[in-house]
């Protein structure tokens, strides 16, 4: 699956407590209409449109529902 990671770099948030949390969440992008995009996003952290890692667009991939265990990859 085709991921984009959206996490926090901010210094003073990644020695807070979301360091260690965050979520995932399943988008499609505006501009190449690749679909089933993995994006990882800091707990506790709004939602966004990111960047595409298809065809580099910036903020065109967004949203649109959380994703499932089955889609999350195994470490």
């Amino acid at each position: 699956m085709i991921t984009a990671d959206a996490r926090c770099t901010l210094p003073k948030v990644i020695c807070s407590h979301h360091k260690d949390t965050m979520y995932r969440m399943i988008g499609m992008c505006g501009n190449c209409r690749q679909d089933e995009i993995l994006v990882m996003f800091t707990g506790g952290h709004a939602k966004r449109d990111v960047d595409c890692p298809v065809c580099g667009c910036y903020n065109v991939v967004t949203c649109y529902r959380l994703a499932t265990e089955e889609e999350i990859p195994v470490a």
